[in-house]
Parts: C-alpha cells; sequence; structure tokens
C-alpha cells in the first residue's frame, strides 16, 4: 500500500535513537459510486434520464428493468487475464423497488405520470426522469481493486430494449462496497501492536499506536533503535502491506 523512508533516520550512528511518524493509511479507489452499509438492509437510489429528441408515443414504461449486481472473482490481473476458466460471475438477487416517477412537463392534464403511462400519453421534446432504489443484498464482500487479484468488482447493468432495427442501450456503471465497521465496538483494535527485530548489532523496537486502522485515517509509530557499536544507518523504509483472506466454502 504504502512504502517511504523516515526523514529522521538518515546517515545516522548514534547509540540510542527513538523517535516517531506519522502514517496515513492511503485509499486507492478510482472515482465511482461509493457505497457504505449503514444497516443491515442499504439502497442505491438511481435516476434514469431521458432525453428525447423527437415527439414520440410510447405504450408504457414499467418498472422491469433488468438489474443485476455481480460479483467478479478472479485470480489473475485484469490487466493480464488470458484465461477465461480464471474468473466466476456470481449474480446475487435483489429486490427491486421502484419509485415511479417522471419530473417533466408533458401536456396532457389528465394523465398522471405515476406508475405506468398508459398508450395515450405523448412525450414532446425534452428531459425525462424516471428515479428507482435497488435494496443490496445483506453481507456483500467489500469490493477488491479489479488490478488486484483476487478482486471483486460490482457493477450495476442497464440494459433498455428498443426496436429490432436499432441497437439496444446497455451501460454498466462501478459500485464500490465498502462495510462501515464501528472500530470502537471491537476491543482488540484499540490495542497498540509491538513488534521487534535485531540484524547483527542493530536492535529495533517499534509500536504501532491501534491495531485497527481503515483507508484515510492517520496513526502514529514509535521507534526505538539501538545501535551499541555505532553503526551507520543510511535510511530506514517503512513498508505496509494489505493481505487478504479468501476462503471457498465447500460442502463435505
Amino acid at each position: 500500500l504504502i512504502r517511504f523512508s523516515i526523514p529522521q533516520l538518515l546517515n545516522i550512528h548514534d547509540e540510542h535513537i527513538k523517535t516517531s511518524c506519522a502514517i496515513k493509511i492511503p485509499m486507492y479507489i478510482p472515482p465511482s459510486y461509493n457505497f457504505k452499509k449503514t444497516n443491515s438492509r442499504s439502497s442505491v437510489y438511481v435516476n434514469v434520464h431521458y432525453d428525447i429528441k423527437l415527439e414520440v408515443k410510447i405504450k408504457g414504461l414499467f418498472s422491469d428493468f433488468e438489474l443485476q449486481v455481480p460479483i467478479i472473482i478472479g485470480t489473475d490481473s485484469a490487466e493480464h487475464s488470458s484465461n477465461d476458466d480464471m474468473t466466476k460471475t456470481l449474480t446475487i438477487p435483489m429486490d427491486l423497488n421502484m419509485i415511479d416517477m417522471i419530473e417533466s412537463d408533458v401536456h396532457d392534464d389528465d394523465i398522471a405520470l405515476l406508475g405506468r403511462i398508459n398508450d395515450r400519453t405523448t412525450f414532446e421534446p425534452g428531459q425525462y426522469t424516471h428515479p428507482f432504489s435497488i435494496r443490496l443484498p445483506d453481507n456483500l464482500p467489500p469490493t477488491i481493486h479489479p488490478l488486484d487479484y483476487p478482486f471483486v468488482r460490482y457493477e450495476l447493468q442497464l440494459l433498455i430494449e428498443k426496436k429490432w432495427y436499432c441497437s439496444n442501450i446497455h451501460s454498466r456503471y462501478p459500485l464500490r462496497i465498502y462495510p462501515r465497521v464501528n472500530l470502537l465496538q471491537m476491543s482488540n483494535t484499540q490495542c497498540a501492536v509491538k513488534f521487534d527485530t535485531k540484524r547483527k548489532d542493530l536492535t529495533i523496537k517499534g509500536i504501532v499506536q491501534r491495531s485497527g486502522l481503515i483507508p484515510g485515517e492517520q496513526t502514529i509509530l514509535s521507534l526505538e533503535i539501538y545501535n551499541p557499536n555505532h553503526l551507520t544507518i543510511k535510511h530506514i523504509d517503512i513498508c505496509l502491506i494489505q493481505r487478504y483472506e479468501i476462503e471457498q466454502c465447500r460442502r463435505r
């Protein structure tokens, strides 16, 4: 995740050194929709905008959009993936909660624009909005960056079917799902992490402020170095490594 050198520890040879530095947990997230669960069943709200160039007459507007959140689980990098068998798509069924409401100026005062629109409705050129919400399943695994492997990726797929002589509109929008975790409710995440290492005549002891960290948070790293032989320390690099533990449940 991150690698840097401590500026205070460059070309030193003191016998006893104590120093501290701040480390900010990085967030490598490209621009996309960020969803954080705040309860057991959360929603994603979607607005579909129609831009009509000509006057059209429709038979109906229905809430039967085909929407799904596939989970792409792969064992190879997306950039170098050449074996299709290494990627598996899992489709999770969702409860689709539609809010049928169109916001626009339509020149037909006798027809209410809620629910289905019958065949008497005519749309003149303009922009129309059809908002709805989607219930996400419980306990979804968090998004893992597609460039990492294994990876977990979520997408919102929207398909608008048109006449047979016209191409359908098929769009995909990335969803990034990150469960909200309250570290204060987990006692083991508030404890400091101590470590030490010894190589030849150099001993390093360190303390990380807390064991539980979230992306974007800053923590303090304290180091104590024992150098009895006054060896020259050119630099000390700090590396933060992220590790995933992914298991597959099988029936025995």
